[in-house]
């Protein structure tokens, strides 16, 4: 049953990212001078749709329609909004993008309470399964934007969003064969303790999102711009390695968590660590945010890359914490506050420019918060449920 939801993940995010690649070329025949409203207006709303069609997916599915018959909508929505975007006109691409954003809200919070759920009392392995979750998001998005490509053979957009289409219904297919199932409890967590275990995961995810998106961003850009004076293929086969080490490393893991009884909050210590070490390289190391030293770049963002495996267990936390019967709603409205996460980051003045006194902030902000959260995890009197 797992395994048909992540088969159907991969599907839509294959979709999804192929389009999210796709529609900024396309929109640029609408908007030929003015890229900046693209950006900051359409991707904008877009990105604001899907989180909030995301909460009332979330309700209906917890309440009303199932998880499994509102996933199923939002997967049909999503193809319908590319097969809109297919018919040329600017009305029809802003009535896709609606539709798009209207489904993939619908779609993500209710496949994830359905995956989560088939764990029931198995909650030691949740954190395996939640790596494994992200693990195919990722190999979605590896996959989806290559549909760039076919721009190169001149195949018309039309055509492009008519294929997407067609793999956003496949990805309908794996939970249209399952049955409607309800949520198992996945909770061991006491009611009494619930609001100390929401503030923790609540802080944790505003600390680590707040520097390592900031980080992101930043070494991203430079280690983009160093890469393009290479030749494309050392380009490829460098970015290949590094994605395979980082799927070995997934892959690994998986196994060795489903085989081991830690606490989620002792595994996530590992993603402040790395993510403390990425910002501390490179924004402690002379002349890094100058440009120069472009390993250090490059090693510093690998070191986010891996920290953002290790961050899988927080979503098992929040799984836990969250009644059975809201756990739609719940995951929806962490998206939400994710969100707004990234909204806070962008507004803030240096975003644009490195700074490096932000950069040695995170990094001894991550690190405090990694000791902290490794006393926390070892003076629980009762054992975390794993």
């Amino acid at each position: 049953f797992a395994f048909q939801l992540l088969l159907s993940l991969f599907l839509q995010t294959a979709a999804y990212y192929g389009f999210r690649a796709i529609i900024f070329l396309y929109l640029m025949q609408f908007f030929p001078n003015d890229h900046r409203r693209i950006l900051w207006g359409t991707y904008a709303w877009l990105s604001t749709g899907i989180v909030l069609a995301g909460v009332l997916g979330g309700y209906a599915g917890d309440r009303f329609a199932g998880h499994r018959r509102v996933s199923l909508a939002g997967v049909v929505l999503q193809a319908a909004g590319l097969f809109l975007m297919a018919v040329p006109g600017r009305l029809w691409a802003f009535a896709g993008l609606a539709v798009m954003a209207l489904g993939s809200g619908l779609y993500k919070p209710n496949l994830m309470a359905q995956y989560a759920g088939q764990y029931g009392v198995h909650s030691r392995l949740l954190d395996a399964g939640m790596l494994l979750w992200f693990l195919m998001i990722n190999f979605g998005g590896l996959f989806g934007p290559m549909v760039v490509e076919l721009r190169g053979y001149n195949v018309p957009f039309s055509y492009i969003f008519f294929i997407l289409g067609l793999l956003m219904l496949l990805a309908g297919l794996p939970v249209y064969e399952l049955k409607d199932t309800g949520v198992e409890r996945v909770s061991s967590y006491k009611a009494s303790r619930r609001g100390q275990y929401i503030i923790v995961a609540a802080v944790l995810l505003l600390i680590y999102k707040m520097f390592s998106d900031y980080g992101y961003q930043l070494i991203n850009r430079d280690l983009i711009q160093h890469l393009t004076r290479n030749s494309f293929r050392n380009e490829l086969i460098k970015e290949g390695l590094e994605f395979f080490g980082w799927v070995v490393l997934s892959v690994y893991l998986f196994f060795r968590w489903t085989r081991t009884n830690k606490s989620s909050w002792e595994r996530v210590i590992w993603a402040f660590v790395l993510g403390g070490l990425a910002l501390g390289l490179y924004g402690l190391y002379p002349g890094a945010i100058a440009g120069q030293h472009k390993h250090i770049t490059e090693i510093s963002f690998a070191l986010l890359m891996l920290s953002g495996i290790f961050l899988a267990p927080l979503w098992s936390v929040v799984i836990r914490i969250a009644p059975a019967r809201h756990l739609a709603l719940w995951i929806s409205l962490i998206s939400v506050y994710q969100w707004l996460i990234g909204y806070f980051i962008f507004m803030l003045p240096d975003y644009r420019e490195a700074s490096k006194g932000l950069f040695v902030a995170g990094f001894v902000i991550l690190l405090i918060t990694a000791a902290g959260l490794f006393y926390w995890a070892r003076s629980e009197k009762t054992p975390m449920p794993d």
